[in-house]
């Protein structure tokens, strides 16, 4: 646990950090600050449903890669209903990619709420968790944690980079 707490440090020491509060295209605004530009309308429309009057944003980066690639990590919501959701953004041939992770907790058990969610189907179990897919093809990893079930939502998109 040290060792994976110790590299953890270093790579946050090693790696560019700013964050940002609530405020119009916040999320843009920490982007373009670290060199990644191009993928404005992308990220807004990425990021839509994060960017609340009550949200906080950090910009990860490395400086030889910002042009290229950033991850942007938003917490929004209130006490005991907060989402944690993580963008990893890339450009690469005239493209804007995004990966997003979202992290919500919700009480219960996990298989009862799998059987229970009429959007997503069971797929396999491992490593101690439920994975299940949608129809869009956003992939949900559940695993139990006490009476709490941690649901990790995971997608990719592609836009068009702007000139």
């Amino acid at each position: 646990m040290f060792l994976k707490s110790v590299c953890f440090l270093l790579a946050i020491l090693l790696s560019g950090f700013l964050t940002a509060e609530a405020g119009q295209n916040g999320v843009v605004q920490l982007a373009n600050s670290v060199g990644f530009k191009g993928c404005d309308a992308f990220i807004e429309e990425e990021t839509a449903s994060s960017v609340s009057s009550n949200f906080r944003a950090n910009v990860n980066y490395f400086k030889e890669t910002s042009n290229d690639s950033i991850l942007i990590s938003v917490t929004y919501g209130k006490t005991n209903d907060t989402v944690n959701v993580d963008y990893f953004f890339s450009k690469k041939n005239g493209a804007c990619y995004a990966q997003v992770s979202s992290v919500v907790t919700e009480q219960g058990n996990c298989g009862a709420l799998l059987q229970e969610d009429e959007f997503f189907k069971y797929t396999n179990q491992g490593g101690g968790a439920l994975w299940a897919v949608n129809k869009g093809g956003v992939i949900k990893v559940s695993s139990q944690s006490g009476d709490m079930c941690i649901h990790k939502y995971l997608r990719s998109n592609k836009g068009v980079a702007s000139k």
